[in-house]
Parts: structure tokens; C-alpha cells; sequence
């Protein structure tokens, strides 16, 4: 699927209002510190779930059909990819967080030819949902008109979610 996005005074909407804070935990140097005392990994995924169905994803948004990630629903995973590039390369993730139950959102960056800096002037939102849907919105701070090519690669290995753990192909 390929797909042209150009910059548009339109605004996105937002995600589902978070239902609840996630608790403190104590930081060293700012950095967060998980139960343990640890740094959090990197690795952690996002959950959402609306029985029997859950949504699984890295902290950067993309799903490569690794481990558990992906769209699950009636015990098989139903998406195991889904990967975003903008101007044929991957965002830069920023932030991945879970805003409800049911949804997870994901900013990150977009380098482009537009760019003068170290920063990049074009933001990517996106919001899963556990209803198999992703809204996706991109945002220019540059001056001038963009276009950019935009990709989403999408796949699925149908795989059985009690085959996945053990690493059974589907």
C-alpha cells in the first residue's frame, strides 16, 4: 500500500482520554526506574484489550512479527506486521504509550529533505485501536508544502496465539 501525504491545515483527532494515571515510580539521573530498581527496558510491549481480543506492539508502533506482537483475535493473530515508512525510511519513535484499555499511541519523527537540522520537522502520530483499526497523521512544521511518499506494509501469518511462545510458525 503506498500513499501520499502532503501538510494540511486539518488537526487530527485526538486519542480516547486516558481512564487512569499510571502510578509514580522513582527516577535516578531522570530516568524511570521499573519495580525492581532497574532501568525499564526498551523492549517492554503495549497491551490493549477488548476480550477476546488483545493488540500487542513494541514501544515504537511497528509490528514485525516478532514474538507476540500483533492483532489478535478468535486465538489466531490476525496482523503480525505493520510497518509504517515515511519518505522510504522508518520514524524515528519518540513515545509509545498505552492511553486506554483499548488503544495505544505511538509519536515519532520523520526525516525528510525538508529537514535544516538535527531535529526533524515532520511528526507522526498514530493511535491503535483493538478493533483492528490505526488512524495515522502526519504533521509539517516546515514553511513550504510537502510531499511524501508514505508506505504501510501489512501482513499476516495466521498464526495460533498458544503456537506463538514456543515459536511455531503459522
Amino acid at each position: 500500500m503506498s500513499m501520499v501525504a502532503e501538510k494540511t491545515a486539518a488537526r487530527c483527532p485526538a486519542p480516547e482520554p486516558a481512564t487512569g494515571a499510571a502510578p509514580s515510580r522513582p527516577s535516578r539521573e531522570g530516568v524511570p526506574l521499573w519495580p525492581t530498581g532497574e532501568h525499564r527496558p526498551a523492549h517492554l510491549p503495549l497491551i490493549c484489550a477488548a476480550a477476546p481480543a488483545p493488540a500487542i506492539s513494541a514501544e515504537d508502533g511497528q509490528l514485525r512479527g516478532e514474538g507476540l506482537e500483533g492483532l489478535h483475535g478468535a486465538g489466531d493473530r490476525v496482523l503480525s506486521r505493520c510497518q509504517l515508512r515515511v519518505a522510504g525510511q522508518e520514524p524515528v519513535p519518540d513515545q509509545g504509550r498505552t492511553v486506554s484499555v483499548r488503544q495505544a499511541s505511538f509519536v515519532a519523527r520523520a526525516r525528510t529533505s525538508a529537514d535544516n537540522g538535527h531535529d526533524p520537522q515532520v511528526t507522526l502520530d498514530r493511535v491503535r485501536s483493538v478493533d483492528s483499526s490505526e488512524r495515522i497523521c502526519l504533521r509539517s512544521a516546515s514553511g513550504r508544502t510537502l510531499r511524501l511518499p508514505m508506505e504501510l506494509h501489512l501482513g499476516t501469518d495466521l498464526a495460533e496465539v498458544k503456537a506463538i511462545p514456543i515459536g511455531r510458525p503459522g
